[in-house]
Order: structure tokens, then sequence, then C-alpha cells
């Protein structure tokens, strides 16, 4: 398991039914970061000459991990109060509007 998996691994808030964590399903699928994403999003950058990234909807913070992984000084912020402090414990770079 990494690094980000171990440290992304939170309490769901909500349920819904019998025995279905909400926030590990919705939170699974959503910070889902396909390969080709990723080399899309760093292709691009390049192209830009960027090497600041703001994420705006951060989510858990994955984009910014991979990043910062990457070389480039990331940063995000999210409406949901629960995505913003759960980025903040896996990246420390979030903050909740």
């Amino acid at each position: 398991m990494s690094s980000f998996q171990e440290r992304s691994i939170v309490k769901p808030l909500h349920t819904v039914g019998k025995d279905c964590p909400y926030n590990e399903t919705y939170l699974f699928e959503r910070d889902f970061l396909p390969q080709h994403l990723t080399v899309t999003i760093e292709r691009l950058l390049r192209t830009a000459g960027a090497w600041k990234v703001l994420d705006v909807g951060c989510g858990s913070g994955r984009l910014i991990y991979y990043l910062r992984e990457s070389g480039y000084l990331a940063v995000g912020c999210d409406i949901s109060l629960h995505d913003a402090l759960m980025s903040q414990q896996i990246v420390g770079a979030a903050e909740a509007l």
C-alpha cells in the first residue's frame, strides 16, 4: 500500500443503507486518478511552462499529491469542508471555501 493510500484512510461520516459507508464508496470511485489523465495534465503544464498549480475542487488531494511528487508547486481548495480537511491531512495543501 502506498503512503498516499495509507494516509487517505478516513472514517466515513455518513452511511447509506445498511453497512454501506457512503464516503468510502464515493471517495474510492471519485478519487481514482487514471494514468492517461495525469499524463495529459503534465503535458499541458509543460506546454504552458507552468510549475504552480491550483486544484479547484481538490477533493482528497490525489492530484495535488501526484503533482508535488512530480516537482510542481500544487495547492488546492474545495467547497466541502470534509474534503478540504482530508486533503490537508493527506498532503497538507487545501482550504475549505
